[in-house]
């Protein structure tokens, strides 16, 4: 089966703060693969599938997209 995928939006908001990010990862598709590349890329683990790292600056950015088969 193949998709079309069309972007629908990007959004991004950037904050320069010191501030502790904390993400869980419980429900993600893969939460032990996610796992697996935070702890290489430097975040501490919290908890059960909960994830944390200091930061002065934080992007988050929300991508949009539409499928059709």
């Amino acid at each position: 089966m193949s998709f079309d995928a069309r972007l629908v939006g990007v959004e991004t908001t950037t904050a320069d703060t010191n501030t502790t990010v904390m993400i869980d990862i419980g429900d993600s598709a893969s939460p032990t693969r996610w796992g697996e590349y935070l702890d290489e890329t430097g975040w501490n683990e919290t908890g059960s599938n909960e994830w944390n790292c200091s930061a002065e600056t934080v992007v988050v950015r929300v991508t949009t997209i539409e499928l059709s088969v």
